[in-house]
């Protein structure tokens, strides 16, 4: 992504520290984990060692250096992004910016001491569990209960689609505490627990999805699993609010790693229009296929700057909820519709099963479902209009 007015010199030399890690430690070994369907545990440790498994950690908290801001944040999902690999990308954004966060204001020092310290150390890997079989964006249907006792909770029921499900160390889950009741305030009577993955009654289940290899999806099934008080995160029947506030931050990152991603696919396929020859002139001055890249490419900007712009208000401290949602739809939409160009422009080659195109392919359709189903969020974006027309003009 070019650089802007959002990015100074620290950036761009933290892109650049953080682009030759990637192509050292990563690169080499994402096919080895697409086909093992899951992220080593020497690559979380070395990427500890660096300290940008905190990065998304709040600005005052104790785990995150002062330097660092959102963007050095969002520079650190693009160039996850950039690899091509979505199950890559996603293992270490549900660890780093949409699992760890919920824990560094709101657990208490002992939980935080046991979990936050050594996942930002990559010594654990953490995994955040919403999704249940019946219940995904309606959060009010579900049903994964937790029974208070006098010294903790008793937690049981299922949770489905959860990346890093079978290898990590640490789930922060929403369960059920209490009845649900109607409110225009969202759902009601949950609340956020951190289990320990090693705990009795944790079982986990491999799912072979369609794509997103790396990303270790399982089913996660507690039967009767306690969970003592001091894992509670906020307070008992906060935990909607509190979902509420972390998916802007969950979706701000897939919006960022689509795009990066679409940076990856849009370059791949210059490269390839210019190296490949059609009728004695490379495919890339025909005129149907560079305007086609034009038009492609043109979109891309364009939303790349709402996603800056949404990080940047994320910074000062706002809530841009309509605006995050928008660049979620706007970003994951287009990654589908660039892959499917591109792979197009790739001819044959690109259906070849070990080549990158087939695994973008694969991973695409999965982004307008998480995080949010871009339905959902095109609805909370038309209700955000209909209260405020002129869209704040």
């Amino acid at each position: 992504m070019s650089d802007g007015i959002y990015f100074n010199q620290s950036h761009k030399n933290f892109r650049t520290e953080v682009r030759k890690f990637l192509h050292q430690h990563a690169v080499p070994n994402i096919e080895r984990w697409e086909s093992e369907r899951k992220v080593d545990r020497a690559f979380w440790q070395a990427l500890g060692q660096t300290g940008w498994l905190g990065i998304a950690m709040d600005s005052k908290s104790e785990s995150q250096e002062a330097s660092w801001d959102i963007f050095h944040g969002m520079i650190f999902l693009e160039e996850l992004g950039r690899l091509g690999s979505a199950g890559l990308r996603t293992a270490i954004a549900v660890h780093s910016h949409m699992t760890l966060p919920y824990l560094t204001k709101l657990a208490d020092v002992h939980t935080r001491e046991m979990y936050l310290h050594s996942a930002i150390r990559g010594d654990k890997v953490a995994a955040l569990a919403l999704t249940e079989p019946d219940a995904g964006t309606d959060l009010n249907a579900l049903k994964l209960s937790a029974q208070a006792q006098a010294d903790g909770f008793v937690l049981s029921g299922h949770k489905q689609f959860v990346a890093n499900g079978t290898e990590c160390d640490f789930f922060v889950v929403l369960a059920r505490t209490s009845e649900a009741t109607q409110s225009r305030f969202g759902a009601t009577g949950l609340s956020l627990f951190v289990v320990d993955a090693h705990a009795p009654g944790v079982h986990r289940t491999p799912l072979n999805c369609l794509g997103w290899h790396s990303a270790d999806v399982a089913e996660l099934k507690l039967e009767q699993v306690f969970v003592p008080k001091s894992h509670v995160i906020g307070k008992v029947g906060q935990g909607f609010q509190l979902i509420v506030k972390g998916m802007q931050l969950e979706r701000l990152s897939a919006g960022v790693m689509a795009l990066a991603a679409n940076r990856c696919c849009l370059e791949q396929t210059w490269h390839h229009l210019k190296s490949r020859q059609l009728g004695g002139a490379s495919v890339s001055k025909y005129q149907v296929v560079r305007h086609a890249m034009a038009q492609l490419s043109t979109q891309q900007a364009s939303i790349e700057q709402l996603a800056y712009h949404c990080a940047w208000s994320f910074e000062q401290g706002k809530m841009p909820m309509k605006e995050i949602a928008m660049l979620k739809v706007a970003a994951t939409e287009l990654h589908q519709e660039i892959v499917t160009q591109c792979a197009q422009f790739h001819g044959a080659q690109g259906y070849v099963d070990s080549h990158i195109f087939a695994r973008f392919v694969r991973d695409s359709h999965v982004v307008k479902i998480a995080a949010g189903a871009n339905e959902a969020m095109n609805d909370l974006i038309a209700q955000a209009l209909e209260n405020n027309p002129d869209m704040n003009l």
